[in-house]
């Protein structure tokens, strides 16, 4: 056996283990560790090792697509699913030009796919409740969904089996998925992420504040979905004791997901404001904050050629120069954290700057002092309104080391290409 080694730019490694045949007795074999070196670093990208590029794809019932809260762009007519049983239901996917079945859950949700329920029973039809899940990576070229037409179909162990989530603990309020640990706090309501094996670390804090006043929970974590088979999904709701001065009549909700394969956790941030007699006026809004030991940062300011503009330090970035700042990070060498969030949630950084009188208001606020990273809707200058508002924000904590690709690295970047630049979707029909 040869293996000829022509490639140049970058690396990555893995181990040739060389057994006998028939030998029941286990010898001491050769073995031999291989150095492969990539084409170009978009192959090192690619790498289907690389925790940052896998991605859930959640397909609701009229097959609308979603990734990281953004609808996939499909050049063709929508193709509904039709009410077939969920347990005819299957998932192919053409991995490296090979067609396998892979793992999915199916779930159920409501209110318009904002809050979830849990895991579809398998007795159930499937309906505008309900959404398929599934990974997806650079690897995979195409996907099916399809269902056994047998009245008799036993649902396949792809669609149950735990194979990731097995050191979940929601009694300790933990969460695993084998590469990233999640230990979430109350009060305040936070998620401490750290890589399995190497120790980085960061905390996130989510609704921390409306007008200056801190958010509090009077219940536990809602642990809707653990031992998953592709991810795992909690609930929580934010409270104001005795509400929030000059800001009447709204709900907050908070969604988390865990991916298997992943090194980054979803959040999904909601806030749903009632029609208001009363005029409520909002000076500072925090939907996410996240802090890290580390003090170097780097964020997306802009972007050239396709690539971001990379600023760093302490700054206040809003749309008065630029709208593009998708990403933000904590990184010393290859090892850190941050926040990315699709275009869609890049726009709705700024959802309260055109309420009038219009004006800048959202921002990305970093700060090496603290050292922390936030989400600020509202923070340049307050707004007032009276009408009813739903609004939201979606996106992901990434936590990254040596061995996971940060959301930016060098000349072509990491997990935010797959949420700034997704790719087109084909939609066909077959029998």
């Amino acid at each position: 056996m040869s293996i000829n080694s022509y490639l140049t730019s970058g690396s990555t490694t893995f181990t040739l283990k060389f057994t006998k045949t028939g030998d029941t007795t286990q010898n001491s074999w050769p073995v031999a560790s291989v150095l492969i070196r990539p084409e170009s670093d978009q192959d090192l990208f690619l790498a289907l090792t690389n925790p940052a590029a896998t991605v859930g794809v959640e397909l609701l019932q009229n097959g609308t697509m979603i990734w990281l809260g953004q609808n996939l762009q499909v050049t063709t007519q929508l193709i509904p699913v039709p009410p077939v049983p969920v347990k005819a239901l299957h998932v192919n996917e053409t991995i490296n030009g090979k067609n396998e079945q892979v793992p999915f859950q199916i779930e159920d949700w409501a209110s318009s796919y904002t809050i979830p329920l849990g895991l579809t029973d398998n007795s159930t039809v499937f309906g505008n409740r309900q959404m398929v899940v599934f990974l997806v990576n650079t690897h995979v070229s195409a996907f099916t969904l399809w269902w056994n037409g047998s009245s008799s179909a036993v649902q396949t162990p792809l669609a149950y089996t735990d194979s990731h989530f097995g050191n979940d603990n929601p009694n300790g309020n933990f969460l695993s998925n084998g590469q990233l640990n999640l230990q979430f706090g109350i009060t305040p309501f936070t998620a401490t992420s750290t890589l399995v094996g190497s120790g980085t670390t960061d905390k996130a804090t989510f609704m921390q504040q409306i007008n200056s006043q801190t958010s509090t929970y009077g219940s536990g974590i809602d642990y809707v979905i653990y031992d998953g088979v592709v991810r795992d999904v909690i609930q929580q709701e934010a409270e104001w004791s005795g509400g929030v001065n000059n800001c009447p009549n709204f709900y907050a909700d908070i969604v988390l997901t865990l991916p298997a394969n992943a090194t980054y956790f979803t959040y999904q941030l909601s806030l749903m404001f009632l029609a208001s007699t009363p005029t409520r006026t909002i000076s500072s809004l925090c939907p996410l904050s996240l802090s890290s030991t580390i003090n170097q940062l780097q964020t997306e300011n802009g972007t050239s050629q396709g690539d971001p503009v990379v600023a760093t330090g302490t700054q206040v970035f809003s749309a008065a120069q630029t709208w593009v700042h998708h990403w933000s990070q904590f990184a010393s060498g290859n090892t850190g954290a941050g926040i990315m969030y699709t275009d869609t949630f890049n726009h709705g950084l700024y959802v309260f700057d055109n309420m009038a009188p219009a004006t800048s208001r959202g921002a990305l606020s970093v700060n090496s002092a603290s050292p922390t990273i936030s989400l600020l809707p509202v923070t340049l200058s307050s707004v007032t309104f009276q009408n009813a508002l739903d609004v939201s924000w979606c996106g992901a904590v990434v936590t990254f080391d040596t061995n996971s690709l940060p959301i930016y690295n060098g000349p072509l970047p990491g997990l935010w290409v797959l949420a700034e630049m997704p790719p087109v979707i084909d939609v066909t029909c077959g029998n």
